[in-house]
């Protein structure tokens, strides 16, 4: 398909996950230099936004061999964008391939990725948990709205009326703490963030910090929300597995997300460093 309407202005997608193909180098997008000027050439996947974006930040080699971060227009010819993501959730992120064949890329839009701000991790993964909270709170909402509109109760229930089965109401109140730990969690790993953001200079104690406070928090929000996505259920009836109110959406969406940057590999990481003292930003 030929690249679409941007999203707004300068709107940016992603392009730095390759393929997987064994026996392949973790980057192949190189940056050659032909007498027409510098032409990028590759494929992404994962490229979340690029459906809508204007640009696309291309992970790639230059010239020389080195690491940089290209941007490079999606109307630009030799660039095409496939709708193809095909996971269970999160469909609407345009998270799809884009192939760069010999797309032109202007040198001035060509940046070394080593000085890349330093907490990138950190912010990416919080982008992500603020969508997971997002996706708590529907289901919270949601939850509470299915509860209300049910007009009658299961014959082994406590009550007639379902809104005032005291174990329904439990289930909606365990719902609604899951929720508050994960956007509790969320906010607290946002403070050294913001910290090491807005500081003049990368303090290395700071920045480990905040690395640690946001895989903390990932491990919270991702349970937290997981777990509220299932027993929401328990509070409804078989008609809350209807897919014409798609309550099922809410798990899809959110096991989507944490299944992004797998956190048994931050909890190691983070036992590594309590135990080890191995610097998980080193």
């Amino acid at each position: 398909m030929a690249a679409p309407a941007g999203g707004g202005p300068d709107c940016g997608g992603g392009g730095w996950s390759e393929p997987a193909e064994l026996g392949a180098a973790p980057l192949r997008t190189a940056i050659e230099a032909t007498e027409q000027g510098w032409r990028l050439t590759g494929t992404k996947y994962y490229s979340t936004g690029s459906v809508y974006a204007d640009w696309s930040t291309v992970l790639a080699l230059d010239p020389a061999g080195e690491q940089v971060v290209a941007l490079v227009a999606t109307s630009a010819p030799g660039v095409t964008i496939s709708d193809d993501w095909d996971g269970f959730g999160q469909r609407l992120t345009g998270s799809g391939s884009v192939r760069y064949e010999a797309a032109p890329v202007d040198p001035e839009h060509v940046f070394a990725y080593a000085v890349r701000y330093p907490y990138q991790r950190q912010y990416y993964q919080s982008v992500m948990h603020a969508v997971l909270v997002g996706i708590g709170r529907a289901i919270l909402r949601d939850g509470v709205a299915a509860l209300r509109g049910r007009k009658r109760n299961h014959r082994n229930g406590t009550d007639e009326q379902a809104v005032r089965d005291p174990q329904l109401l439990q289930v909606i109140g365990e719902v609604s703490a899951l929720v508050y730990a994960a956007e509790s969690a969320f906010l607290r790993s946002l403070e050294g963030l913001d910290a090491v953001a807005e500081a003049e200079a990368i303090d290395a104690e700071e920045l480990r910090s905040s690395w640690i406070a946001v895989s903390l928090a990932q491990q919270v929000v991702a349970d937290s929300v997981l777990r509220a996505a299932t027993i929401v259920f328990d509070a409804l009836g078989a008609s809350g597995t209807s897919a014409t109110v798609a309550l099922d959406r809410h798990w899809r969406n959110a096991r989507t997300l944490v299944s992004h940057n797998p956190r048994v590999f931050q909890a190691r990481i983070v036992g590594d460093w309590h135990v080890n003292g191995v610097d998980p930003t080193a």
